[in-house]
């Protein structure tokens, strides 16, 4: 596994708890854990993300950026230049916002978002991706 990936994953490991709890090289006990890639794994592939980039689009407003190819986000009808309004029932205004209340959430959960597109509003279930699963959407961009 490349060094670049397992960084990755160790930072994801951060975004999703806080800390690196330990770190197991080689054989190390608990032997459940091969190495430090084990953990990250394991916090990249419970912790969900929506698949898309956000901007602050005007003081209070969040917009969508891109939507990553493959995603959940995409297969929902997410748009670039649409705004989010609500996610999980609660209004966000930046993007902080956003990722506090997606922060937690598990790949695979849907979450709610009411959305802004040109005059219209519109409700859509967006299903959470892994890590890898949006770093593969990059690439493939």
């Amino acid at each position: 596994m490349s060094m670049k990936l397992v960084i990755t994953l160790v930072v994801a490991v951060l975004i999703a708890t806080g800390a690196v709890v330990a770190l197991f090289l080689g054989n190390s006990e608990p032997q459940a854990l091969a190495g430090p890639v084990d953990i990250a794994l394991m916090a990249a592939e419970s912790h969900g993300y929506l698949g898309v980039e956000l901007e602050s689009t005007a003081p209070g407003e969040v917009g969508i950026l891109r939507v990553f190819p493959g995603t959940g986000a995409e297969r929902s009808g997410l748009q670039p230049g649409d705004v989010l309004l609500t996610v999980e029932g609660h209004a966000v205004s930046s993007v902080e916002d956003v990722q506090q209340r997606v922060a937690g959430r598990k790949t695979g959960e849907v979450v709610e978002i009411t959305l802004r597109r040109g005059s219209e509003q519109r409700q859509l279930g967006i299903p959470l991706i892994t890590l890898l699963e949006m770093n593969a959407a990059r690439a493939h961009e």
